[in-house]
């Protein structure tokens, strides 16, 4: 994969994902074992080669802790019984009810775009102004597409500091 660009350059999240999964592999990372200063800034350049140097390390950290926590509300919500997933549509079914007090679906709600997904936000709701992680769209619960490479990541067991 070195020196070779994704066919789409739009899709920075999961080229940062597999840059991730494929130095925890060559780095020789196992579980227990935390992830090194260096091998993050590795990383990071790697993926400013592709795509520019306007990400600052800070910006990519954030956006690390941002995927670690997606990460986590997606396993809690898959953890459920009554939920499927359907991967190739990206999908998600299931309890309609859980589904709503999850993704806080309202009539007096508005939603705010972040690509790739968007951003369900309570007007009443002061507490709701922290983003929440919403894939509510056009009557559609939507998955996260990228999460069998934050598995690859998240559940070896590597700690990240």
């Amino acid at each position: 994969m070195d020196n070779v660009l994704p066919p789409n350059r739009g899709d920075g999240e999961t080229h940062f994902l597999k840059l991730m999964a494929e130095e925890m592999e060559n780095g020789g990372y196992t579980p227990g074992t935390t992830f090194k200063h260096e091998s993050m800034l590795y990383v990071f350049r790697k993926f400013r080669r592709v795509y520019g140097p306007i990400f600052s390390d800070r910006f990519l950290k954030t956006k690390f802790k941002k995927l670690k926590t997606r990460y986590q509300e997606f396993s809690v919500l898959m953890s459920h019984d009554d939920i499927y997933w359907n991967k190739q549509s990206n999908v998600i079914s299931g309890d309609e009810n859980l589904l709503r007090e999850k993704y806080r679906v309202k009539n007096d709600c508005f939603y705010w775009l972040q690509c790739p997904t968007y951003l369900l936000i309570d007007l009443n709701k002061q507490s709701d102004l922290a983003p929440l992680q919403a894939r509510y769209r056009h009557g559609v619960y939507l998955g996260e597409c990228n999460y069998d490479l934050m598995r690859q990541i998240f559940e070896v067991g590597v700690s990240f500091e």
